[in-house]
């Protein structure tokens, strides 16, 4: 028990104002699908956070921090001129609507910014701390799924209020500020959070 409650109580408060967070809140702008964002953030988090639970402090050494904040930026300026080149049209329906879209590039996005990120790193630290993996795992996830649907919930309430081409352009800038914030990081190996703005 005291392995979930110190598994979630580090990951909710390394989760405020990180860029984790950040990037919820522009795909809930881009898509308008709170619950496939959802959705694909928790898959996201569970692959992430699962592998680095069971294999711990493997994935760390592994991998170049450097690295992981270039492919994050470069990842974050793909989704702003990807967002920056989409026509805006009319609010589809829901039956056209696809769901696939959203839920993968939710997923894939959340992946690519845990990867490295403090919440994957003290996943690791905790369970070769307390050799309870899937107990720290819970935890992670439960704090996780929290700070991710309060994001998704209001950032989908704010954005329902915007027109389509102001929603498109400050998904955009969401987007390439992030990739800034990860090339910086990159750069310099200094980590910033949006709370330190």
């Amino acid at each position: 028990m005291e392995s979930l409650l110190l598994a979630a109580a580090l990951t909710a408060l390394s989760e405020l104002g990180d860029k984790t967070q950040f990037a919820s809140l522009a795909l809930t702008a881009q898509f308008k699908r709170p619950l496939v964002v959802l959705t694909g953030g928790f898959f996201g988090f569970l692959i992430v956070d699962g592998f680095s639970a069971y294999l711990g402090e493997v994935i760390y050494y592994l991998l170049d921090q450097k690295f992981i904040r270039f492919a994050s930026a470069a990842l974050f300026f793909a989704l702003a001129l990807f967002t920056a080149i989409q026509k805006v049209e009319s609010e589809p329906s829901i039956k056209e609507r696809s769901v696939l879209t959203p839920l993968l590039t939710s997923m894939f996005t959340i992946m690519l910014l845990e990867l490295g990120d403090k919440t994957q790193i003290t996943t690791i630290l905790l369970s070769a701390r307390f050799g309870d993996a899937f107990s720290v795992l819970l935890g992670v996830l439960a704090a996780l799924m929290l700070i991710l649907g309060l994001t998704v919930s209001v950032g989908s309430s704010v954005v329902e209020h915007l027109p389509l081409h102001i929603v498109k352009w400050l998904t955009t800038l969401a987007y390439a500020l992030g990739g800034g914030i990860m090339l910086f990081e990159g750069i310099t190996g200094l980590e910033l959070a949006l709370r330190s703005f």
